[in-house]
């Protein structure tokens, strides 16, 4: 109201039209992030990207809020969905790793012990074979050079593969520890569906040894070739 008592319009700005707003980079941004499945850090910016977006365009209006509000449920989606593949992918490989030493430490333990048909259940098909003398000439041959044995671990630290994969088989470097001392080696093993997802089986094992020799176990087996 004005002093004459009459009313006075009030000015006001049109909304302006969807079609006519520049449209958010952060948003588009937001949406291509979450949509790179193969990488989770990437699609971890996603949602993150979205959220900035959204709350950008209360102060200044842009378009774009459908991608941004897309960019964070599917980025949250996808990286859940890589974050979970790859700790399964993580679980999978550590429990193959532990199968392979294992199986090769019963190998030695067995053979040492005299447990011959125990020492075989951890070989795998093509090498199941070896012989009661085999396996008690391996133990003496280890016995004698190292003296009593104590466990596997992997060879993290390995620069060179000794041995190529071949076939189904592949090569794995680890370290035997031994009473007297360690010693590298190469393990040959196969892996075979089984148990709640993979088993691995002992195929060969060869010894690097620049002082007595190398030793290769069994000798016909992929690890001499």
């Amino acid at each position: 109201m004005n002093e004459f008592n009459l009313p006075v319009e009030e000015s006001f700005e049109p909304p302006v039209p969807s079609g006519s707003l520049e449209r958010s980079k952060l948003a588009i941004w937001s949406l291509t992030c979450s949509l790179i499945f193969c990488c989770p850090i990437v699609t971890i910016f996603g949602p993150i990207l979205g959220a900035i977006a959204l709350i950008k365009m209360k102060s200044n209006p842009r378009s774009g809020k459908g991608m941004a509000i897309s960019g964070i449920i599917i980025g949250v989606i996808t990286t859940v969905l890589s974050v979970g593949a790859l700790l399964f992918a993580f679980t999978a490989v550590k429990k193959v790793m532990n199968q392979v030493t294992e199986s090769a430490s019963e190998v030695i333990t067995a053979s040492y012990a005299k447990e011959y048909d125990k020492a075989r259940e951890s070989f795998a098909a093509q090498t199941n074979d070896v012989t009661n003398e085999d396996l008690q000439s391996f133990a003496n041959e280890l016995q004698s050079r190292y003296g009593a044995f104590d466990s596997i671990t992997v060879n993290w630290s390995a620069e060179e593969q000794q041995l190529e994969p071949k076939g189904q088989l592949t090569p794995m470097p680890v370290i035997l520890i031994f009473e007297t001392e360690s010693v590298h080696a190469t393990i040959m093993f196969e892996v075979i569906p089984g148990g709640d997802f993979v088993v691995s089986k002992f195929c060969c094992i060869q010894i690097e040894d620049a002082v007595h020799g190398n030793v290769i176990f069994p000798l016909d087996s992929p690890c001499a070739q």
